[in-house]
């Protein structure tokens, strides 16, 4: 009797794993159907994907390409502003923007794969544009000014922009990846160009108090074209960020 209880009882067990390792299956299964691998791959093209593109050059261009014409600028502090400091202590302006710019760079993906793009980049462009007023505001022969506003605080500003918009290229473009960031680089090179051209021209004849505001002006179109334009993809459809 004890016997046929206890055979009873493991019947009963066997069934009841195999009852919960068949819904265990049917569960997986509805996920597998359920899940498209297709919908996470990046489109490769298309109106969004290129307007996101657009945006990013702008913010490249407002950002890297105003770091990439920081030597028209050492050049107006060795001959005009900052005469009393030895060029080595000037270089060392660009130097330490560079520096701060490429140190940040973990931070802000970090921060950009925490909390996305919607408010990081807006926040970032009010840092930069910020600077740029605070640079208008400095005074001759006092580098330190110089140091605080276009190393250290352009800098901050323009690492939560320039990195958080090369994660969203990968978001959109797979096997163009290599176009786009080639885009990228050339709108950086471009701001490269076009800055340089506004130190010589817009200094002698408005003053460098006036200059940064125009470029102050120059970076906050580019980087509201790049907030209006995002686009960041969560679970295959297309988001604002």
């Amino acid at each position: 009797m004890q016997r046929t209880s206890t055979e009873s009882n493991v019947a009963t067990a066997e069934e009841s794993e195999k009852t919960v390792g068949e819904s265990k299956g049917d569960k997986e299964d509805d996920i597998k159907k359920s899940v498209d691998p297709s919908s996470y791959a990046p489109p490769d093209g298309g109106r969004d994907a290129w307007t996101t593109m657009l945006g990013v050059t702008m913010v490249s261009f407002a950002t890297f390409g105003f770091v990439n014409a920081y030597g028209a600028f050492a050049d107006f502090y060795n001959e005009q502003y900052l005469t009393t400091y030895s060029p080595t202590l000037i270089s060392m302006i660009g130097a330490v923007q560079i520096f701060i710019l490429y140190i940040l760079a973990g931070t802000a993906g970090a921060v950009f794969d925490a909390i996305g793009p919607r408010y990081m980049i807006p926040a970032s462009g009010i840092v930069v544009v910020f600077s740029l007023f605070m640079l208008s505001i400095t005074k001759s022969e006092n580098i330190y000014q110089q140091f605080l506003s276009q190393s250290v605080l352009f800098s901050f500003g323009a690492a939560f922009s320039f990195f958080p918009m090369m994660g969203l290229v990968v978001h959109w473009f797979s096997t163009k990846l290599q176009y786009a960031n080639g885009c990228i680089a050339a709108s950086a090179s471009i701001g490269g160009m076009v800055f340089p051209i506004m130190v010589s021209r817009l200094i002698p004849r408005i003053g460098f108090e006036v200059s940064p505001i125009t470029f102050s002006r120059m970076d906050s179109e580019g980087l509201c074209i790049h907030s209006a334009c995002k686009f960041r993809r969560w679970n295959g459809h297309d988001q604002t960020a």
